[in-house]
């Protein structure tokens, strides 16, 4: 797979592990991303983005067959990196809903994609799944083992109807079922899942370190739309979505109208959400700025400018089974970091404040503003935290449970 289909080092190939990833989105924009990339350091990765689909046509015809063209060959990123991007009707998640629609969405497959990326397969002992809408994947790639990874509890997800979540919940059963392993990133997802496949491991969420730590760097500066912002700044980084105490945001704005609370991430919702009352009111106050999604490659820069770093998160039944994905890289740049309650951040409470109200929210926002909480002591410690939970520590744990089960000896989750 390296360099294309035969290139050279077939040596080596044979030796690493291969290893198939659907992606639940699109690579540049997929939150596993780094994720990915340090497992290709140690195995063979083919990432699979969502399909093209009949909706690129409103695109034109011009940009429609350039995109299909190009999904009949990789993009390759790294030596053991290839991305493909297959056609299909329909998104899974809507061809599942009628068998018609999974049945041509599945022949196009068949015609188009497998034929496409079967010279880069060389062999792939090893089918991971994002999502249980990919299910149909499992009789379309022959693989050794099916490992299904499991980051939300995705039927739990409130902009779905009772009706969807429950299509959600049944087909992951089935895919739990057929699972050789399921990997989940939070506790409370590994003890529901395990009632369905012994071979469940928690392997919780870890952060591109070395990169997030480039904000300690005196030659990084604060982009402009920040640093125009006045001081204290208290932030949040990530998608402005549902699950986020939007409560605790215009409490905060207006109990402190000396603290400049910044949002840096898009509005990621239904119409709802984004019509939402409590968002508009949000949006129209003078000290809460939204600067938008910003380049990934700019974040760094972004979290050297902030104050406090927050995960606002409500407490509802979908925030039980999150992992922040954020947390580790805040606490890579050394700067303070406010929680709610959420039961995946209560072993950081040595290194993060952690509210069980929002006035108690407030309050830890305060203390985390005293100079004595950000001296080099307690930036030691966060960067140590940060130091365990790297991208990739989390690649090798992926990696070694897999070829452990590939090799036939005992992989029983751990509690």
């Amino acid at each position: 797979m390296p360099g294309g289909p035969s290139g050279s080092g077939g040596r080596r190939r044979r030796k690493m592990l291969n290893i198939i990833y659907i992606l639940n989105g699109d690579w540049e924009t997929d939150h596993r991303r780094p994720q990915m990339e340090a497992m290709a350091v140690n195995c063979n990765l083919i990432c699979i983005e969502r399909p093209l689909t009949i909706r690129a046509v409103f695109m034109g015809p011009r940009a429609f067959f350039t995109q299909f063209k190009s999904s009949l060959r990789p993009r390759h990123l790294g030596k053991n990196l290839n991305i493909f991007k297959p056609v299909a009707l329909l998104p899974y998640a809507v061809a599942e809903k009628f068998s018609v629609l999974r049945i041509i969405n599945t022949v196009i497959l068949r015609k188009f994609f497998i034929p496409a990326i079967q010279p880069y397969l060389n062999g792939s002992q090893v089918l991971m799944l994002a999502h249980p809408m990919q299910r149909h994947f499992i009789s379309l790639l022959n693989t050794k083992l099916l490992c299904y990874e499991i980051t939300d509890a995705y039927d739990k997800i409130t902009q779905f109807s009772d009706r969807e979540n429950e299509m959600i919940r049944r087909f992951e059963k089935t895919v739990l079922s057929e699972a050789d392993i399921v990997l989940t990133s939070a506790r409370t997802l590994q003890d529901e899942k395990r009632r369905y496949n012994k071979n469940t491991f928690f392997i919780p969420n870890g952060a591109d370190v070395e990169f997030f730590s480039g904000s300690l760097r005196p030659d990084v500066e604060v982009p402009e739309d920040l640093s125009e912002i006045p001081s204290p700044r208290i932030g949040l980084i990530g998608h402005i979505t549902e699950n986020v105490d939007l409560g605790i945001i215009r409490a905060m704005a207006e109990k402190h109208p000396q603290w400049s609370i910044v949002m840096i991430g898009g509005i990621k919702g239904n119409r709802r959400f984004r019509n939402d009352v409590a968002l508009a009111g949000v949006k129209k106050m003078k000290n809460v700025h939204f600067l938008g999604l910003k380049p990934y490659e700019s974040l760094p820069a972004y979290q050297k400018g902030i104050d406090v770093l927050l995960l606002p998160y409500k407490l509802n039944e979908f925030n039980q089974y999150v992992y922040p994905n954020k947390l580790h890289q805040y606490l890579a740049g050394g700067k303070p970091v406010v929680s709610t309650d959420l039961p995946e951040v209560r072993p950081y409470s040595g290194v993060i404040s952690i509210a069980k109200s929002g006035e108690e929210f407030m309050e830890m926002v305060r203390e985390a503003l005293r100079v004595e909480n950000n001296d080099s002591a307690r930036v030691a410690e966060r960067l140590h935290v940060a130091g365990e939970n790297t991208v990739g520590v989390r690649a090798g744990q992926r990696i070694d449970i897999l070829k452990k089960a590939l090799h036939g000896k005992s992989v029983v989750g751990e509690s």
